[in-house]
């Protein structure tokens, strides 16, 4: 394969920037002169590529490899693109709250590897109501991963009913810097989403989503309503 009439040698090389990818290792890309191969970095816990990640700023490519550096930045597009698709899934079991179960202070928390306290996503279920469920959401991530204006929040219940988050205050946030320079935020905000959790209520799920930004990440937090 040629790129602009040059002729592109085989080989292996690696991408990394400023932050390593959310598995803790770089992609492996294996360019066999007709065909670029990509490789996820390993398994481990994590989706997406965080905002401010910069590929190919500390390359390690075979001599002439400049020449097709065009269709490495295409592809790794498509990959980080694809990496946010799919969200990350956690569960708990609590009691019923409308069965006069403990659920009051259920909190999950998601970390993304390697720098674990510079990526995560809380949510804390804070009250319940026969008309409502209270959540606390914390977010600690880079730039705009770390809003919580960049994400949706919804609650959605056992039969499919989808809810609106509402705040009933003000983000609360502080900001510090990361490992490797990048602006953190940690910020929390209270709200409650209008569902009626019954006695046959058997879970509900929160779902974060990030809104015009697919590089953060997408979560899914569930309650399972034991007896």
């Amino acid at each position: 394969m040629t790129a602009s009439g040059l002729t592109a040698p085989t080989g292996r090389f690696h991408l990394c920037g400023e932050f390593v990818t959310p598995v803790g290792k770089c992609p492996t890309f294996a360019w066999n002169g007709e065909i670029l191969h990509v490789r996820h970095g390993g398994p481990g816990v994590g989706s997406g590529v965080f905002p401010g990640t910069r590929f190919a700023t500390r390359t390690r490519m075979p001599p002439g490899f400049p020449s097709v550096r065009w269709v490495v930045a295409v592809v790794a597009g498509a990959w980080m693109l694809g990496a946010g698709c799919t969200p990350e899934v956690l569960s708990m079991d609590v009691g019923n709250p409308a069965r006069g179960g403990a659920a009051a202070g259920a909190m999950q928390a998601y970390e993304v590897p390697p720098y674990r306290q510079d990526h995560r996503y809380e949510a804390t279920l804070e009250k319940w109501s026969p008309a409502a469920l209270g959540f606390r959401i914390r977010l600690v991530n880079a730039d705009r991963c770390g809003l919580p204006s960049t994400y949706q929040f919804q609650l959605v219940d056992d039969q499919g009913r989808s809810y609106p988050f509402q705040s009933s205050g003000a983000v609360r946030e502080v900001t510090s810097r990361g490992h490797l320079g990048a602006t953190i935020h940690d910020a929390s905000v209270d709200g409650a989403f209008p569902v009626s959790v019954g006695a046959g209520t058997r879970y509900v799920v929160l779902h974060i989503r990030p809104v015009g930004d697919r590089g953060c990440t997408s979560v899914d937090f569930r309650w399972n309503f034991n007896a």
